[in-house]
């Protein structure tokens, strides 16, 4: 249980950082 909290964990940061990063890009784009 505690391995799957983390790795959703580390897939939910991931996913926020990807985001982050794509609004750069769209930012940069513009």
């Amino acid at each position: 249980m505690l391995i799957f909290k983390s790795l959703l964990h580390e897939q939910r940061t991931t996913v926020e950082q990807n985001w982050k990063v794509l609004l750069k890009a769209q930012y940069h784009m513009l």
